[in-house]
């Protein structure tokens, strides 16, 4: 009865945005829309951008992370019924690094998996991004660190306002994990980063001048 209603109510946004100039609406995706909320979508004109952070590969640093409960293989099903019903839909996938249970291996398994979903996706418009979870905690976690494995580095204000105005972000970091201290998250986000960025490279998602603008400034 929940999915119904939320489709009524979607429908109607979309036939009240339909007769507009809105050419794209971006949807937040936290759980993945049922099937005939996809294909409602693919009768409009509007293109639908989905944003979904999946935050990692691996189903244990998800649940300890409160993210979304579906499987990969889950996920990529419903990626298949929504290019199948919809070629025009664009859809971005984002990985963070700093998460509880995260080790650089882990995070490496997420550049694999990111460069998985391009090669899968080649054909349709869809993207990856992987990002440290920068500058600071997030409140859910920073409320209570030791439960989910972190030790906060940062105990007055004055810290923190220091800590904005440093030159390289390593020390602006207010946390490290019992998986990874400060310095590993700091290496494993520049090598993961690299990697995807060659992996977009080759896929075409990003112009080789620019990755090779990038890379450049990674290896600095």
């Amino acid at each position: 009865m929940l999915f119904r209603s939320n489709r009524d109510v979607l429908k109607r946004v979309l036939d009240t945005l339909d007769g507009s100039d809105i050419k794209t609406i971006h949807y937040t995706v936290f759980n993945l829309l049922p099937l005939d909320h996809l294909k409602l979508i693919s009768q409009y004109r509007i293109k639908p951008l989905f944003e979904i952070s999946i935050e990692s590969h691996n189903r244990e640093v998800r649940r300890m992370s409160g993210k979304p409960s579906y499987s990969n293989e889950e996920l990529e099903s419903w990626l298949d019924n929504l290019f199948k019903h919809n070629a025009k839909a664009s859809v971005e996938i984002y990985f963070m690094i700093g998460l509880p249970k995260q080790t650089p291996e882990i995070v490496m398994g997420d550049v694999d998996y990111a460069e998985h979903l391009l090669n899968k996706y080649s054909e349709h418009e869809l993207n990856v991004f992987i990002c440290p979870m920068v500058p600071f905690l997030i409140n859910g976690i920073h409320d209570n660190p030791e439960k989910f494995g972190y030790k906060i580095l940062f105990d007055k204000l004055r810290d923190y306002e220091k800590a904005l105005l440093v030159p390289h972000w390593k020390d602006s970091l207010n946390y490290e994990s019992k998986w990874m201290s400060r310095e590993e998250l700091v290496d494993i986000s520049y090598i993961a980063c690299r990697k995807l960025v060659l992996a977009k490279e080759k896929s075409l998602k990003l112009p080789k001048v620019l990755s090779r603008s990038i890379i450049e400034k990674i290896d600095k």
